[in-house]
């Protein structure tokens, strides 16, 4: 029996690998093996991806041996399916490296339409179950758009694989995004992967220095700014959102202003800053806390 399932899994993952990197053939074969898998991937399909957070990290702290590292990806590829079992029909899931990824299919239980929001909730069980049988485990979760076109279904992994890497640069571990979700966060980190200078340089021309300032005296200014325009530019809402007062709020934005010399209250100057805090969160370059008072 564990032949049997490892063997499976060897062919899925093998299915997968082609249809990401569009070695499949033609559509016709694409879809031929897909059935002989079980699933009907004719009318297009969503893809999803579930990756182990930090997995180098975690095999470093257990120091597992490659068997245990075998069964633990075996694991959580049975976690996956179990629970997509429960809410759908028509799937394929294959193992790949540390992360499982699964094609969503549309029947008559879950038309193309509705699929997003059942992937989502598929993503929250597959989270709380791997808590439960690994606690020290943690997964996230990238969920494509979906694709009506079996030819393209690369693309829909590219997306999936997207809002993957986004959600768990923006959010941290145990991050659920959706492609359709990341806004203009994936021009930026399209721009990310292609020029990274490119947006390290537009980084340094707008946020740079409000972290900079952070970091050294230990103020406030871009939790402030990110606070301030999360709420539309009101300063009564940010300043109830981080128990301060009004004049408090207006003062630390004036203090960015001085820094980058953008200004809150003209809508071009707010869109750099919004579009630099963006930076800020892909390129991982946050507020550190002073080392000791006498940074300040």
């Amino acid at each position: 029996e564990r032949v049997r399932l490892e063997t499976e899994l060897g062919v899925r993952g093998d299915f997968v690998d082609d249809v990401i990197n569009g070695h499949h053939g033609s559509v016709d074969l694409l879809l031929q093996r897909a059935r002989y898998l079980g699933a009907d991937l004719s009318g297009g399909a969503l893809a999803v991806v579930v990756d182990i957070d930090d997995f180098a990290g975690y095999l470093s702290r257990r120091r597992l041996k490659e068997s245990a590292i075998q069964e633990l990806k075996r694991r959580l590829a049975d976690a996956v399916r179990l629970q997509a079992r429960g809410l759908f029909s028509n799937f394929l899931l294959g193992p790949r490296s540390d992360n499982v990824i699964l094609f969503l299919g549309p029947s008559a239980d879950d038309p193309a339409g509705e699929l997003t929001e059942k992937a989502l909730s598929l993503a929250a069980r597959v989270q709380r179950y791997v808590k439960g049988l690994l606690p020290d485990l943690t997964v996230s979760v990238g969920i494509g758009r979906f694709k009506d076109d079996p030819a393209v279904l690369s693309d829909a992994y590219s997306e999936a694989g997207v809002a993957l890497e986004i959600g768990h640069k923006i959010n941290g571990p145990s991050a659920i995004s959706t492609f359709e979700q990341t806004g203009t966060y994936k021009l930026l980190f399209r721009v990310l992967q292609e020029e990274p200078e490119e947006l390290e340089s537009f980084y340094a021309e707008t946020l740079a220095p409000v972290v900079a300032y952070d970091s050294r005296y230990g103020t406030e200014l871009v939790a402030t700014l990110v606070t301030y325009l999360g709420n539309d530019a009101s300063t009564a809402k940010s300043a109830a959102d981080l128990f301060a007062h009004r004049h408090t709020i207006r003062y630390r934005l004036d203090r960015v202003k001085e820094l980058t010399n953008l200004d809150v209250d003209k809508s071009e100057d707010r869109e750099r800053l919004t579009l630099g805090i963006k930076a800020m969160q892909l390129l991982g370059h946050v507020p550190q806390k002073p080392s000791s008072f006498s940074d300040r």
